[in-house]
């Protein structure tokens, strides 16, 4: 009896399974499950975060007192900032028409005295 030897080839590429859409949909939930707990996380890292700069806990019960200070201080801020602005534009605003005259024959005299030096 003689034996068949059979040469078989294989390829490295693996044969293309085709994915059933359930098992997508599957893979899909479980990422944004993923993505969600992330999330929560995040927000409770921030909270916890806020919390430290602010050297308030949860059990005082404070939290709304020193985010009123804060806030108002910031206002303050804004206001303040806002107020300087208005003011120097109501400085330029000013400026009558006197006031740019001289301004005028101040330049005029600046330019004679200008020209005159490069006369010499």
């Amino acid at each position: 009896m003689q034996l068949k030897v059979e040469a078989v080839f294989h390829s490295r590429k693996k044969p293309i399974q085709m994915e059933s859409p359930l098992k997508k949909k599957l893979q899909k939930k479980k990422m944004n499950n993923q993505k969600k707990v992330k999330m929560m996380t995040n927000q409770k890292r921030v909270i916890k975060r806020n919390e430290r700069r602010r050297n308030i806990t949860k059990s005082t019960g404070k939290t709304k007192v020193v985010m009123k200070k804060q806030h108002q201080r910031n206002t303050n801020i804004k206001r303040s900032m806002t107020r300087k602005i208005n003011q120097r534009k109501k400085k330029t605003l000013k400026m009558t028409i006197k006031d740019l005259n001289n301004k005028k024959i101040k330049l005029k005299k600046r330019l004679k005295t200008f020209n005159q030096m490069k006369k010499l």
